[in-house]
Parts: C-alpha cells; structure tokens; sequence
C-alpha cells in the first residue's frame, strides 16, 4: 500500500461569520435529524484540543471491522428496479388493457389492417411510459456524489491509501487540496481548509472549516479547495447527509401521475365503463336474442370497442406537452419531465429558496444606508472600505463584495478614486485580532492608516496580539454605534466598522470611527415584480431558506412576499396535526430550515390539497425537488438537484416559471381540441 508522510501544522483558523455559511451549518445541524437511521448514529464528541489530539491515533484494524459491522460500508444502499417490472406495470395499465383487448378482437375477426395499427399504438404509449419511468428511476442515483475511489486513511498507527468504501466512523483521514470529502467528517489538526460546498448547497462561496464559531463539521460531496488537514470521519453510507437525502427521496410518496393525467384517465375509465357495458348489452342481444353469427357479433363488438377505446389519447397528449416544453425551452426553461407541463398549469404554491432564485447570492454593500461618524461622508467610508480590502484575494466573499460594490457606487471614477492610495502595508483578517489594516500614503504626501472588521474591534482592539488602538471618539459614540449596529442586525444586514488616522506618523495612535457599513444578499432586480405577477396569477410563494431569520425576513419585506417568517425551531417543534398544517398553510417563509423540513414542507402542502412547485439547486434541494408536484432546478443547480427536477432553468430568477403559467392556456386549449378529435368517433355511437 501507497504511504502518505503529509507533516501536521498548527492549527490556522480564519472567519467565517458571513451568513453564506449559514446553509451548510443547517446542513451540517440536520445529519442528527434525517431519515430514521441518522436518528440511531451515536457521534464522537470533540469538545477540545485535547479531545482532538486524543482522536488522532486512529482506528485499529480490529476496530474498524467492528465499526463496519455496525454501520455498514461507506456506500449509498442503490435501490434495484428490474426494467422488466416497468415494463410489466405499462402493459397492465387499465388503458393498456382496453387496448390490448381491442388488438386482440381485431386478430379474433381476421381484421390485420385494424390489429396492426392498435399494436403500433400501443407499442408507442407503453414505449413512451416505460422511458418516462425508467428515466425518473435514474433521479435517486444523481443524488450520489463522484466520491474518490481512495482515501488516505490511518489504520494501526500508519497512513495508508484504503478504498473510499472502507471508511467507518472513528477513521482518521488526511485530506489535502482538490481532494473531494468522501464521508461527513471533523476537523482534528492541520491548516484551515477552504472547502467548496456547491456541489451540496448550491452556495457560490468556499468555506472556511475551521470557522471562528467553532464548527469543525463538512459534508460528503463537498471539495476541499485548499488545506493540508488531518480529519475525523463520523458518518458513512446511509448516515452521512447524502445518505440522508437518498433516503428521502426513495421515500418520496410524490403521485406517478400527474392530476391532469389522473384526471384524464379517470374520464377515459368511465368512458370505457359505460362503453363496456354497452357493449355485454350488445353481445346479448346480437347472439343470445337474435342469434346472430358469433363472427358478425365479435366484428360489430370491435368497431364499438376501438371506437371507445382513445388508443390514441396517450400519443397526443405527449406530442402536446412535447410542443408546450419546447416553448418552454424558448424561455429558457428546460422540461425533463413532460408531466410537469400538467402540473405547472394547476400549480397554486410555489417554494421558492432564497440564495440565487430570489436573490442574486452575491453580498453587496447597501451604499444608501450607510452610518456615518459626524466629520465624514458616505463617499469617504466606502473608499477607505476598499482600501482595507484585499484585491488578490479570491476566495474571500467580504473583500469581492466591497470591491465590486464600490465599483457600483463610483461607476465614472472608481479606478482614479483608488489610485490615489498607495498601499504601504497590508496586514490581513485573523479569527483572533477580526480586522484587517492598510496602511497607505495619499499621492505620497499623506499617510493614512485604515481598518475594517467586526464593530467591537474597531473600536476597541484590547490586547489581542495585533496592532491595537482605541479610537479617540470611542466613549463618546459608542452607545449609537452599538444601537445602530442592532438595528442593522435585526434587519438581517451584516456589518462591519471602519477606523481611520488620518496624518498617521507610525507612532501615535490616532484612530477614529468613522462608519457602518451594513451588507446583504439583495433581490434581484426583477423578483419583487415577478411574485406580484405570479400572485396575481393565484399562485402563494413561500421562501424556504437555511439563512437566519432576520435575514429571510428582510430579504421577504423587500420583495414583497409577507412578514409571517417561521423560524426552523417552531417547525420542528410542532407534531403532525392541524396546527402544523395551518402554521404551514398561512407562513410566508421559513428560515433556519434543513433539509427534512424543506421536505415535510412540500409533503404538508400536499396533504392539504395543494399543487406544489418547490425551486432549489442543491443536494440538500434534492428530496423537495422530487416530492413537489413540480421540481424546478434554478440556474446553477448541482447535478442531483438537476437529476431530481422536473424542470431546469437556464437563466437566473423566476420569470421562466411566471411565463410557463402564463403560456398553460395555450397547452390546454390544443389539448381540448385534440381529446375532442380522439373521442369524436364515439359521439357516433349513441
């Protein structure tokens, strides 16, 4: 076996406060509340240094088949579906069997020509169903991630490259740059590691894990970006939230048909009742009264029979949903299941997620409101914002934010605005100092000295290793600042305080406070319109989001979708019953969510009756996506949030959603039309 001699370093943590975290720390909360089976995990409890020091001597060999005794193989359980009971379940359809029985009434009489057709037509519906079916089986398999084939692990003492299936709880593995995480693990020792959680929540920032909150948790799927990291596996298979989320979705108890299919066939089962029994009525009096030919009886038997029977219903109405997805495609709406062009025309609620549907999951300076120190202007803030921000840093969502915000705010002269500082010395942000400084010369005549960061640090570093400073108006401003920065708090707004010494000399330290800078995910620019279009359409929109409340809550009032926010707790707290469903029923949106609850969500929605569409782009999307009657990919979606939709969209925003309601009337007029043709030979017939 290939050995891995990777060093320990000391144990580096950067921030990670910024709420783009906060979706994949409800993920991580949710793997205790999954399927059932999570419910029975027993973790291993890390509630110190030493407690990770202790855990990284590792599994023995022993050990490790015990633990896989008891948890399974590091493996998604794959649920087998023989193609031929697909096959089977098509050709024993009630409207398959009327088919079936004309065909085989055409062979009785010698009618070739007749027989020949009702079997092209059959072959077409049941081909048609069994590729429908079968594709849909194929969606619990996109929610497996590519996990490596091998995995750097520590077994008796040594590092040695073990299959990736061989993981059980308790291993110690070592994890390094563009290596994909291939269990639900912890974080024991080495550097910070920036890991790309798209691939589960469909969030377009790396994280840090370690975070500054202590959060030592990531996810199987995610991608470790950067990092040399020692870490402690503590779900496999069936346990880890990707287990989780498979399990749902093999749960789902979403209908195979859709209700204006139901609908039709129960039209077409009472069609073929009434003809049915026509048709005993018909061969009693025929050969039992009149004593007619058996031949001439099972002839006139037929023509009544292929001419109740819509044998061609299921070819037309597949070739009208087709016509409706390719204008649906046109708006950049790509349909993947022709059923939802049904649904979508009886759909009444619509959960949305935030991050990316509603919003533009880009943070942005909101420059209006920004709180000014009296002596200095918003102008001003902004520009010493971008100079304590680092421009090469890529992988930081803080500093891309600010940088191209005050590109926003200075469309005309942002380059010469900035050009005017000379940036002398950098020093960048530290979970233990929060803040980052710049010392700069203005056109080389000025010095300045500038700093951004969390509030408290700003005015008022103490002794925490770095530059430190009080700001002179620090006792004077510090109640309104404070008040100012609950205030943007409530509102969901993160903030960060700004200091600068004008005239600084390098010795004295003349900082002051000069302002807030309050920063949120903003709406894009069409969702406000778009929901009051989709409202006046009688569809309700519910926002379901893994962001705090205060944050959903604001992000709801300006776009103008309700104050009724649920918070996660209240939710889960609550017993299946009339109260849930009525919390469920009048909610506005529900914050703080896992992935379960955005699953009950869809499921309650259900049970009161409701046709439910529900947008998401992440794995943790994915159980939602299948159970709603219509599951909409957003643009950006992750592949198993892709495989689980029933439509995938391929521009940002809702308005490909409104448009395909708008364009429903469309579909069922040529419908109608067309089930008028179908069953116009019957009319004949009474």
């Amino acid at each position: 076996m290939e050995k891995e001699p990777p060093s320990k370093e000391k144990l580096r943590v950067e921030e990670e406060d910024d709420d783009e975290g906060a979706l994949c720390d409800t993920v991580v909360a949710s793997c205790a509340g999954g399927a059932e089976p999570l419910d029975e995990f027993e973790e291993i409890k890390i509630k110190s240094e030493d407690d990770a020091k202790r855990l990284m001597k590792g599994l023995t060999t022993a050990q490790a088949v015990a633990q896989r005794e008891k948890y399974g193989l590091n493996a998604i359980p794959k649920k087998i579906v023989h193609w031929y009971t697909i096959l089977l379940k098509q050709l024993t359809s009630s409207m398959a069997i009327m088919i079936e029985m004309a065909m085989l009434l055409a062979l009785a009489v010698q009618e070739y020509e007749d027989f020949a057709i009702i079997a092209v037509l059959l072959t077409i519906n049941v081909t048609i169903g069994f590729y429908e079916e079968f594709e849909a089986l194929k969606k619990v398999e996109g929610i497996k991630s590519a996990l490596a084939p091998m995995t750097t692990v520590k077994r008796d003492g040594e590092f040695n490259k073990l299959p990736t299936s061989a993981l059980v709880p308790g291993d110690v593995i070592y994890l390094r740059g563009g290596d994909s995480i291939p269990a639900d693990i912890d974080y024991l020792d080495g550097d910070t590691m920036s890991v790309d959680t798209a691939a589960l929540t469909g969030e377009p920032f790396p994280r840090k894990v370690p975070n500054s909150k202590g959060n030592r948790r990531t996810l199987a799927g995610c991608m470790t970006v950067s990092g040399n990291t020692y870490c402690l596996v503590q779900r496999t298979g069936i346990f880890t939230e990707m287990g989780s989320a498979t399990l749902l979705m093999q749960q789902s108890t979403k209908p195979t048909q859709s209700v204006f299919e139901r609908s039709i066939i129960e039209c077409c089962e009472l069609v073929m009742t009434i003809a049915l029994a026509f048709l005993i009525a018909v061969f009693i009096f025929m050969y039992c009264i009149k004593h007619e030919e058996l031949l001439d009886t099972l002839t006139t038997i037929l023509s009544i029979l292929i001419a109740s029977v819509p044998v061609a219903l299921p070819v037309v109405m597949q070739v009208t949903l087709a016509l409706g997805a390719g204008e649906m495609a046109k708006q950049q709406a790509i349909v993947t299941h022709l059923t939802a062009m049904q649904e979508i025309a009886s759909m009444n609620v619509l959960c949305s997620d935030k991050t990316g549907t509603l919003t533009t999951a880009k943070i942005q300076v909101f420059f209006d409101k920004i709180w000014t120190a009296p002596g200095y202007t918003k102008e001003e803030i902004m520009e010493f914002c971008a100079l304590a921000s680092n421009p090469h840093a890529t992988d930081d969502p803080i500093d891309i934010a600010i940088l191209q915000s005050f590109k926003v705010a200075f469309p005309d002269d942002f380059d010469a605005r900035i050009k005017k500082y000379t940036v002398t010395k950098f020093v960048g942000f530290v979970p233990e100092t929060k803040r980052t400084v710049a010392y700069a010369t203005i056109q080389n005549k000025t010095n300045l000295k500038v700093s951004k960061g969390l509030i408290d640090k700003i005015l008022d570093t103490g002794d925490d290793g770095g530059d430190m400073w009080k700001c002179i108006n620090t006792e004077k401003i510090r109640d309104i600042v404070e008040k100012i920065d609950e205030d943007f708090g409530k509102a969901g707004y993160k903030t960060l305080g700004i200091a600068v010494a004008k005239n600084y000399d390098g010795k004295k330290q003349n900082m002051e406070f000069a302002g807030i800078i309050p920063m949120l995910d903003p709406p894009r620019d069409d969702t406000k319109w778009v929901i009051g279009q989709i409202h006046a359409c009688g569809i309700d929109v519910k926002m379901i989001t893994g962001d705090h409340q205060n944050i959903a809550a604001e992000t709801a009032r300006l776009i103008g979708l309700g104050d009724q926010i649920i918070k996660r707790d209240i939710l889960a707290n609550l017993r299946e019953g009339e109260d849930k469903d009525l919390l469920v029923k009048n909610a506005h949106g529900f914050a703080q969510v896992m992935p379960r609850d955005k699953n009950d969500v869809v499921r309650i929605l259900q049970t009161l009756n409701y046709i439910v569409g529900m947008t998401g782009d992440g794995v943790n999307d994915a159980p939602a996506l299948k159970q709603a009657h219509i599951g909409i990919a957003v643009e950006g979606a992750t592949d198993a949030a892709r495989n689980a939709a029933d439509i995938v969209l391929t521009t940002d925003g809702l308005a490909p959603i409104f448009t395909a309601v708008l364009n429903h009337e469309k579909f069922f007029n040529a419908f109608i039309h067309m089930f008028y043709t179908v069953f116009q030979p019957l009319s004949k017939l009474f």
